[in-house]
């Protein structure tokens, strides 16, 4: 299982990240980019021999996508051993065949080889194993003969292995041996590349965050093993002189054509009164709202039964369970207090065995049932034509990660996430650049809650002093932050869901951001542990940035967080004809634009004119922000979209202009607009180009 960071890093190659965040890092500019979406990035081990597969597995080590995933050059010499030279052997090694062989002895005995480390970057280590008696071991060291037992690769099977090491200081040699005890070994094709990037651990195995599938747009259903009645979650209880519930697992088709229904048999004895019951509840802690109860049932039988559903202990209502799946549902204001949810069968019933077919078991915030959600676990939650976003889970007592040092070499940083905070019970640190800001120059922190427990904070430090902002968000909330600090320019700004909430411009002194790690989910890894989700975090360190990117990055943050609700707008359409049904109307030729349909999109064919578009006016107020979309089909030459306050694309854009459009792509960004009339421009950028668009749509954004 060894080949997985191998199999995952050929995939990684290839990555063309967005071009929004990827041109933050264009010209080298120090920071990372963690995205729980991307699974590719995520192992189980801090080597990265084995990756992320499934909800509830814990991340020892995230790659850090910044730099790209991009391999540097080959550092080995004669890594197919090709000949009996570049490598220095001890012992009995001896290379012959295109191959290096160990014959069976004891003893540490490494054949090694000297080449260049830096310290703290990592190195992605690949080698074939063809024989072997015994463990192997693949270290980077400042010694071939003093194994640093905490930077190895271990191996005790044939086949392709790899794996991630980082180099200590000091560390300049490739050294390969047995572990200990009688081994042999042959190996061959060692391939040692760096992996650029400020890549985080967790070497602890209790400090690992855990990974999550959760739908597009949020977790609804607050149950968890919705279909899995018989998990110890479900309590079958009796009550007076019921029977407790027997639960039978899978035994029969759900309404989703699956096998996962359950039979669940209710007994009652002969004579039960009301205070006699037998039920299947699941507790939960009630907040003062309204709840609203469903669950899926069948009779069993085939003969109607009836059976009552329970909400916070509250019989809502007494449902007949016929032959044919029914979806049955029931809400209740409820007050805070501990309860329950569940089916019970009480003692006035005529029956005295009510047996029944359940699945689908849904308690949620709302006057009425939505959409079922199903939940395994509370980190494995799904729903039928809801794509999944990974994130991490911090649990609030010991999870947390850390990059290596960072060295930024400037006074400005942006910080973008997307977060979810699930507890205001003490303050709490999200993202800290140091050990702690409060008491280190150079630093910075986005605490979730703060000080004032129900708010989200961002305080930077210069070497004269700080500054900080904050915005209210009680938890539970999701959300997608930005933190932009500029110690020289005396500005620390907190946008929350794409709009600016705060700023400060108290003197920061001067200075740069210094060296430091950064760490996720607590200080230092000893104190104010976070409890909530991260998503996506996004550190840049660099020159500030301009609204039309940063809203871009934000759009971009979004889409990779489940509760992507939060980007998109309440208001009305504004698009005259977005989706080119049957025509074109609506949209007007420009710079000598072609526009025909073809295949219900809208097809734009410059005529010897640079920048041909088909262009719309839409009525916007001046300073509201609006959020746009649009898919773009395909692409002969370069397409370019643009958002103005002109008619037409002979004067530069001065809202939105993306420059890094991809066939085959949907595309989502924000901006403000700054007049009565605002023009979107679907363009064919080169005088013959030919471009193809659909699902063009424009609504105010009203943040949550």
């Amino acid at each position: 299982m060894q080949i997985g960071l191998n199999m995952s890093l050929s995939g990684l190659r290839t990555l063309d990240p967005a071009a929004s965040v990827r041109a933050l890092f264009a010209n080298d500019e120090p920071g990372v980019w963690f995205e729980a979406n991307d699974a590719n990035t995520l192992f189980t081990d801090v080597a990265g021999t084995t990756p992320v597969t499934t909800p509830g597995d814990a991340v020892a080590l995230q790659l850090d996508k910044s730099q790209g995933l991009t391999l540097g050059p080959e550092l080995v010499t004669n890594g197919g051993f090709d000949a009996d030279s570049d490598w220095e052997k001890s012992g009995h090694w001896v290379i012959s065949g295109g191959a290096a062989t160990m014959p069976l002895t004891t003893g540490y005995l490494p054949l090694y080889q000297v080449m260049a480390f830096t310290s703290a970057k990592t190195y992605l280590v690949e080698f074939d194993v063809t024989a072997i008696t015994g463990t192997l071991q693949v270290l980077l060291n400042d010694d071939p003969i003093t194994s640093n037992k905490s930077n190895t690769l271990t191996v005790s099977a044939t086949g392709r292995f790899s794996g991630l090491l980082t180099a200590q200081a000091g560390a300049e040699v490739l050294a390969i041996s047995r572990t200990g005890g009688a081994s042999s070994c042959t190996i061959d094709n060692i391939s040692v590349r760096e992996l650029p990037g400020n890549h985080r651990t967790q070497a602890t195995t209790a400090a690992r965050p855990l990974y999550a599938l959760h739908p597009v747009g949020g977790v609804r259903n607050l149950l968890e093993y919705t279909e899995e009645f018989d998990n110890a979650v479900w309590a079958k209880e009796k009550i007076g002189a019921g029977t407790a519930p027997v639960v039978t697992s899978n035994a029969a088709l759900a309404p989703d054509g699956t096998m996962t229904a359950e039979r669940v048999v209710f007994t009652l004895p002969s004579g039960a009164t009301v205070s006699d019951s037998s039920q299947l509840v699941q507790d939960f802690t009630f907040a003062d709202a309204t709840y609203a109860g469903s669950i899926y049932i069948k009779s069993n039988t085939g003969a109607d039964q009836d059976i009552i559903l329970l909400i916070r202990n509250g019989q809502v209502a007494t449902v007949t369970a016929t032959s044919e799946w029914q979806r049955i549902s029931g809400s209740l204001v409820a007050t805070a207090a501990s309860s329950n949810f569940g089916l019970r069968a009480r003692g006035t019933f005529t029956a005295e065995t009510v047996d029944l077919l359940v699945w689908g078991a849904q308690l949620e915030q709302s006057s009425t049932a939505t959409n079922y959600q199903r939940v395994g676990s509370f980190l494995d939650v799904s729903e039928e034509g809801k794509a999944r976003r990974g994130r991490l889970w911090y649990n609030g007592t010991s999870h947390f990660m850390e990059t290596g040092t960072i060295t930024p070499g400037t006074d400005k940083v942006q910080v973008f996430a997307g977060v979810r905070k699930l507890s205001d019970a003490a303050v709490k640190v999200f993202i800290e650049y140091s050990t702690n800001e409060s008491v280190s120059q150079g630093a910075f922190v986005v605490a979730a809650p703060s000080a004032d427990l129900d708010n989200y904070l961002f305080r930077s430090s210069g070497l004269a002093g700080s500054a900080y902002v904050s915005f209210s968000g009680a938890a539970p909330t999701t959300n997608i932050l930005t933190a932009l600090g500029d110690i020289s320019g005396d500005s620390v700004i907190l946008r929350v869901d794409g709009v600016q909430e705060a700023i400060s411009t108290t003197d920061q002194g001067t200075g740069n951001y210094l060296a430091y790690p950064i760490y996720f989910g607590a200080r230092a890894g000893t104190s104010l542990f976070f409890n909530g989700y991260e998503d996506t975090s996004i550190i840049r360190f660099g020159p500030n940035l301009d609204d039309t990117t940063i809203s871009k990055v934000e759009s971009y943050v979004a889409s990779k967080t489940p509760a992507s609700e939060l980007l998109i707008p309440a208001g009305p359409e504004l698009v005259t004809n977005g989706t080119f049904d049957t025509d074109v109307s609506g949209w007007t030729a420009t710079r000598s634009a072609s526009l025909a349909l073809v295949s219900n999109t809208i097809e734009v064919t410059g005529t010897g004119t640079m920048q041909s578009a088909a262009s719309q006016g839409i009525t916007t107020t001046i300073g509201e922000t609006y959020v746009v979309s649009f898919d773009l089909v395909s692409e002969t030459g370069t397409a370019r979209f643009a958002v103005s306050s002109q008619d037409n694309l002979n004067t530069a854009p001065d809202i939105l202009n993306n420059l890094s459009l991809s066939a085959g792509q949907s595309y989502t960004f924000t901006f403000k607009a700054n007049a009565t009339t605002t023009y979107l421009h679907l363009a064919s950028a080169g005088a013959t180009d030919v471009t193809s668009w659909d699902n063009v749509s424009v609504r105010q954004f009203i943040p949550k």
